[in-house]
């Protein structure tokens, strides 16, 4: 495996740093960070500028930062401290955030001691901890305050246990139950919490205007829990708030009690934590008040049955006690002859029985007046009892002064005297409360027996022998009998399966230390001994002395639900396996206060997202953080339409444990109840990460496809398109509508030769095609393209559709004939060069033959017209091989500082006579021009060439103008991009009023022999020369032209501003000679011609050719001057005269070319005008370049 090079290691490492979902710390050993990724500022609240050289002990709480620091200190002394730790630190912001550091020791050799830490923010995963286990407290709280309620016995007990077990298992500051008393003041029933003195400065007044206001007094008044998470800011609080902040406490509920509807105590609650209760723990807490008032409620129930059994149980021992001792009232009246009562003796008061006095009662024979008419019956037969002489004993009715109705028992006898007088001896008793009681039992026992007839489960009453003295209904039923006898009197036991009678008689032993067990498992037995499942419940049954006389059973028949417990748990285990090798999970939230909280998730959905079911969440914020926040709102948004709707499907993002994201299909349904209100939401989750990839990967791959500027099209084996992209579209001129279903030979070009599509296809599903073809726009334009294509296969490898990538290769094509026009053009300056090469060596001879001759003869002799033809032949022999150097752009440069205005004027003369009579020339110069560096002659050369051109496009006349200016561009016209902008440039523009150019003729006009000239009226090498002479003098040529006449502009960068004036006319006029020169020319002639010039002037000279320089430099003696042409054979000119120069360090060199200076330039030699002299050469310019380099006074 090939090992990452460094530099790009780093590059990931960078990479990895700057994009961990950890924030990634680098700290130096003075505690002080010197680097922060961009999730550290995100974790923190501050810039990654801010966290540098920042002291990071700062940022922690003061809790954390003994222990941060020290752990910081021990591993970089590389002592083992743990690797992973948690801490807590001050955000930005102001808040404390738990986080969890990952750190590392680094010592790199020759670096001071770095300490690398990895935090990740904890502090949803630590509230959420946290909130977990405080509802897993809670409902520790409810469960063992349910408990409770089996053990106490009394309120107070209750209240006791409960406020114990709040503070005890809940961790609550303080817990207490208050009662209004008859001056409606909240008292303490009972108190817990390490809080307790809290209570002791604590005033609840319901009917004080402030402290009514109180959560614990509105709590009573409105029956509604109060919560208060922020004591210190409720502004109904203030009675109390000073005496809770001295306690720490920072939020308090308060929860109504409600015993058989209405408010009989509120429980109040206390934390040390704002924010502390919500929706999660009110819902609790609510629930655990109205499971107390129940527990009281029923608590009530049983001690007022108890009380009443009790007082019925009393009042009769006392009626009959009291009654066998003493009555109300009693009396003995004297019956007289007459048959009237009178008063004998009475004890008692009977004005406190019906109202009326005791002697109204008897003197008015009241009594029988005040029976009540329903019982006169009574009443009289009593009378009729007593007046036959026998005792009476009745009860009845009469109706006392006041309207109410006593009950009355009459007691009387007859009493004979020994005077034989009679007396009534009687005694009247008020029994009404003792009816009432009476009555009350008799209404409680019929309630008890209706119940006791109606329940659904069977009541078997037994004794303590275990023999069944009672059943009802149900247990007949249940059994399989249809009559109590078949039961009553029979042994308990048989009733139950005899597999479970020994579980059975141990169980009901177990009664004799416990009043009760409830819903034992057992086995009935019905008639024939058919067994069925049945739950008992078993309860004492005490005498007065609290001995145990029997047992109550209740059974259930469990058979239906057993079956349907069975049927559940094997559709469970249906759904659970479905859910379990289902792609999908499953989930149910309940819909509560608009809440939706999770009471089903399948297994496999924690799963999904990377979690064990330990790890997992219900709580909503969990969910709604690890959504992705570019899809949460519209998450939340929809909501809206899935209450509308009842059925919602939507796709988002969530996070995966491991920090990256999956996609989700979810699916959700409303369930609503009878009045309509969502009740709840079933839904189902799909992982469908890798189909978004794959869409992703499809819609990137089509959006390629449209979006690559090749043609890319696709067609089916028939050759018929199927897909084109845009640009394939825009290049042809077609919509994608106008070719998807043609055939591709729509885009073959007719003047193909031949069919290729055929061809094409064959090669394709060999392997591929690719080549050149010309194809075929809409508007009937053709255009070359090159071709590439492919063949695509399925999954079986067999070919369904071809792919084609083409790309128009015009410009390409347009560049190869440019490229091989270049190619051409070199190979014809090549040869111009050559030839210009050989005519300059024989023009310098015959040029130089010529002038030699002339000195021969008079001026006046006959020969001597003849000569200057010669010349004048020579001359306009050597402009036109300067005319194809210049074409090839190898001449020689003879450069100097002129002012062109100079030139202009200076050929002012000829250019007339040259343009003839019918051109008008009109000069505008710029006196102010500056100095160009250029050769003078080149220059005259280009505007004689140009003025011709011009003349020859007026043959009927016309007018040329030459104009010259300084030019600086601050932006370089498009046609000039040559130009540099603000550089000064002096500007020659010639322009004419004839036929101008077309735009098919312009792009040619530079081109050496384009002429659009008549056969033998052009050589095609004028503007040509022009374009060269231009280039090589760093300047720039533009041309516009129109019908009315083309316009050639000229640009040559100023080389000094100062205005350079033209030099006079020197006769050349020089003396003899002196020194030694050494003359080396490849051409005899040349040479020859040479040594005889300078021979004339008294020159020592010594001419050879090339190959016998060495001999000549090795044998000879001084010379003063080299004079050598620069191209031959075997040797260069500049290879002589590096030779010559170490041979003879203070002599001069001469060098003589027509061709070029490029190889002088390219061996470094430094030259100049004064030692290159250009061919064809008269012998007045040899002698006046060999005396400047020679000084006259030199001795030979």
């Amino acid at each position: 495996m090939q090992k990452l090079p460094e530099e790009e290691l780093s590059l990931y490492a960078s990479a990895i740093i700057k994009g961990s979902l950890n924030g990634v710390l680098i700290a130096d050993e003075n505690y002080r960070f010197i680097f922060a990724n961009e999730m550290a500022a995100q974790i923190t609240g501050y810039s990654t500028d801010e966290l540098t050289h920042m002291d990071f002990r700062m940022l922690l709480s003061e809790e954390s930062r003994e222990k941060v620091a020290l752990y910081y200190k021990l591993r970089q002394q590389g002592k083992k401290v743990p690797q992973n730790y948690e801490a807590t630190f001050i955000h930005k912001n102001g808040t404390c955030r738990n986080i969890s550091i990952s750190s590392l020791a680094v010592n790199i050799e020759g670096l001071p001691p770095r300490t690398i830490a990895q935090v990740l923010d904890i502090t949803e995963q630590k509230q959420a901890q946290a909130h977990n286990e405080h509802l897993v407290r809670l409902y520790n709280v409810l469960r063992r305050v349910n408990q409770s309620f089996q053990k106490a016995e009394t309120a107070g007990e209750l209240y006791n246990d409960i406020c114990h077990i709040f503070t005890e298992y809940g961790h609550f500051a303080l817990c207490w139950i208050g009662v209004p008393d008859e001056k409606r003041e909240v008292k303490i029933e009972a108190l817990s919490g390490p809080e307790s003195s809290y209570m002791n400065k604590l005033s609840i007044r319901l009917e004080n205007p402030k402290e009514r206001e109180g959560p614990t007094a509105q709590a009573f008044l409105s029956g509604r829990y109060q919560i208060n998470n922020k004591l210190q800011d409720n502004p109904t609080y203030q009675p109390w708030v000073n005496n809770a902040r001295s306690h720490g406490l920072q939020a308090s509920a308060a929860f109504p009690i409600i015993v058989n509807n209405r408010v009989e105590a509120t429980i109040n609650l206390y934390s040390y934590e704002t924010d502390f209760f919500d929706e999660d723990e009110i819902d609790l807490l609510t629930e655990a008040a109205a499971d107390i008032g129940f527990a009281l409620e029923k608590m009530a129930g049983e001690i007022r049955e108890k009380e009443i059994l009790k007082q019925l149980k009393l009042s009769e021992q006392r009626y009959h006690t009291i009654s066998e001792m003493i009555s109300d009232y009693t009396y003995a009246h004297q019956i007289t002859d007459t048959g009237q009562l009178s008063p004998v003796w009475t004890m008692g008061d009977i004005q406190s029985i019906c109202g009326y006095s005791e002697k109204r009662v008897v003197n008015d024979n009241l009594w029988s007046k005040l029976v009540h008419r329903d019982d006169l019956d009574i009443f009289k037969k009593h009378a009729s009892l007593l007046s036959k002489g026998q005792k009476s004993t009745v009860e009845y009715r009469i109706i006392a002064k006041d309207g109410r109705i006593h009950w009355i028992q009459d007691y009387a006898f007859i009493l004979q005297k020994d005077d034989n007088q009679r007396q009534v001896v009687g005694a009247i008793k008020d029994i009404t409360l003792l009816k009432q009681l009476h009555q009350e039992r008799a209404e409680y026992s019929e309630k008890m027996t209706r119940i006791y007839e109606t329940l659904a489960d069977a009541i078997v009453v037994m004794d303590n022998q275990l023999i069944i003295t009672d059943v009802n209904e149900a247990a007949i039923t249940m059994f399989g009998y249809k009559r109590k006898r078949s039961l009553i009197g029979k042994p308990a036991m048989r009733f139950l399966n005899a597999d479970a009678l020994s579980d059975v008689v141990l169980r009901l032993k177990g009664l004799e230390v416990s009043e009760k067990l409830s819903n034992i498992p057992m086995k009935g037995a019905r008639v024939k001994g058919k067994s069925f499942p049945i739950e008992v419940s078993f309860s004492k049954l005490l005498d007065e002395k609290e001995k145990w006389i029997g047992l109550v059973a209740v059974v259930k028949d469990v058979t239906l639900r057993d079956r349907k417990n069975r049927e559940i748990k094997s559709i469970k285990e249906q759904l659970e396996n479905i859910i379990a090798n289902s792609p999908a999970a499953l989930y149910a939230l309940e819909v509560r206060r608009s809440k939706q909280i999770p009471i089903f998730v399948s297994d496999n959905l924690p799963v999904m997202l990377g979690y064990t079911l330990q790890e997992f969440s219900h709580d909503e914020k969990w969910w709604k953080s690890r959504i992705h926040p570019d899809d949460l709102k519209r998450v939340l948004d929809n909501q809206k339409k899935l209450y509308r709707e009842g059925h919602l499907i939507h796709e988002y993002r969530i996070r995966h444990k491991k920090g990256h994201y999956i996609w989700i299909h979810d699916e959700l349904n409303v369930v609503r109840n009878e009045h309509d209100i969502p009740i709840m939401i079933m839904g189902s989750w799909v992982n469908i990460t890798e189909r978004k990839m794959a869409e992703e990967e499809l819609r990137f791959l089509a959006l390629a496809l449209r979006s690559v500027n090749e043609y890319v099209s696709i067609t089916d084996l028939s050759d018929k398109l199927i897909f084109v992209n845009e640009a394939l579209c825009q290049a042809y001129g077609y919509s994608s509508e106008e070719l998807l279903g043609q055939d591709v030979r729509v885009l073959q070009s007719k003047n193909e030769s031949e069919n290729p599509v055929k061809k094409i296809s064959a090669a394709t599903q060999a392997g591929g095609w690719q080549g050149e073809l010309i194809n075929l726009r809409k508007d009937g334009s053709t255009f070359p393209i090159h071709l590439s294509t492919s063949v695509v296969r399925d999954d079986k490898k067999e070919p369904i559709a071809y792919i084609g990538v083409a790309r128009d290769i015009s410009e390409l094509k347009d560049l190869q004939e440019r490229l091989l026009q270049a190619h051409r053009m070199e190979a014809i300056g090549r040869l111009a060069g050559g030839v210009a090469h050989d005519f300059n060596n024989l023009l310098t001879v015959i040029l130089g033959s010529c002038q030699l001759a002339q000195l021969q003869f008079e001026p006046d002799h006959a020969i001597m017209p003849l000569m200057t033809q010669i010349e004048h032949a020579s001359d306009r022999a050597a402009q036109l091989t300067r005319q194809l150097l210049a074409f090839s752009r190898k001449q020689v440069m003879e450069t100097k500082l002129f002012n062109i205005n100079n030139s202009i004027r200076h050929m002012a003369k000829m250019l007339y006579r040259l343009l003839g009579e019918h051109i008008e020339l009109n000069l505008i110069l710029d006196d102010d021009l500056g100095a160009i560096l250029a050769d003078p002659s080149q220059f005259e050369m280009v505007v004689m060439n140009l003025c011709v051109n011009s003349r020859d496009a007026m043959p009927n006349g016309g007018k040329i103008e030459i104009k010259t200016s300084t030019v600086q561009f601050s932006d370089v016209p498009h046609d000039s991009p040559d130009l540099e902008p603000d550089v000064p440039y002096a500007c020659m523009s010639i322009k004419d009023t004839g036929y101008g150019m077309s735009s098919d003729i312009l792009p040619h006009i530079f081109e050496p022999f384009f002429t659009t000239k008549a056969e033998g009226h052009g050589t095609g090498l004028g503007l040509s020369t022009v374009y060269g002479i231009v280039k090589q003098s760093h300047g720039t040529i533009s041309v516009d032209s129109s019908d009315s006449g083309t316009t050639f502009s000229l640009y040559f960068p100023i080389s000094s501003p100062e205005k350079v004036e033209a030099p006079a006319h020197q006769v050349l006029d020089l003396p003899e000679g002196r020194g030694h020169i050494l003359v080396v020319e490849d051409q005899l002639e040349v040479r020859t011609l040479v040594q005889n010039v300078l021979k004339i002037k008294g020159y020592h000279v010594r001419a050879i050719g090339p190959e016998s320089f060495q001999q000549t430099l090795d044998t000879s003696g001084e010379f003063d001057l080299l004079i050598t042409d620069v191209v031959m054979p075997r040797i260069t000119g500049v290879e002589v005269a590096r030779a010559f120069s170490e041979k003879y360090p203070r002599a001069r060199v001469l060098f003589m070319s027509g061709y070029t200076s490029d190889i002088i330039k390219e061996s470094g030699w430094t030259i100049s005008d004064e030692n290159i002299l250009r061919k064809p050469f008269s012998p007045r310019e040899l002698l006046s370049r060999v005396a400047d380099l020679i000084p006259t006074g030199k001795e030979d």
